[in-house]
């Protein structure tokens, strides 16, 4: 006795497809953000960059412009935030000196 089971399988629209191709290009992208980010990490153990306080102002007046201060009472009562920020400057710092000692051609 034969017997045919049929499977009835649901198209998906153009935007059902979409999603799901922009959810994994999402992921490839924060992947790559943070392969850079660890990458300017270890330019900055190999190198030894430590930030200046030129490099923190920089980078505070980039996050705040005109309300500096505010900016720095607020990070500095809160550590995670400080710990942050002390990440985020160290990595600033190595991608001004990865962007002064690299070669154009």
């Amino acid at each position: 006795m034969n017997k045919f089971v049929f499977f009835f399988f649901k198209q998906k629209t153009a935007y059902g497809v979409w999603a799901v191709f922009g959810g994994s290009e999402m992921v490839i992208r924060e992947r790559l953000r943070d392969v850079k980010l660890l990458a300017l990490d270890a330019w900055a153990r190999h190198y030894g960059i430590e930030p200046s306080e030129e490099d923190v102002m920089e980078m505070i007046e980039s996050m705040a412009p005109g309300h500096e201060k505010e900016l720095l009472e607020e990070l500095s009562q809160d550590p995670a935030q400080l710990e942050a920020l002390s990440i985020a400057v160290m990595r600033f710092a190595a991608n001004k000196h990865l962007a002064a000692t690299a070669i154009v051609e």
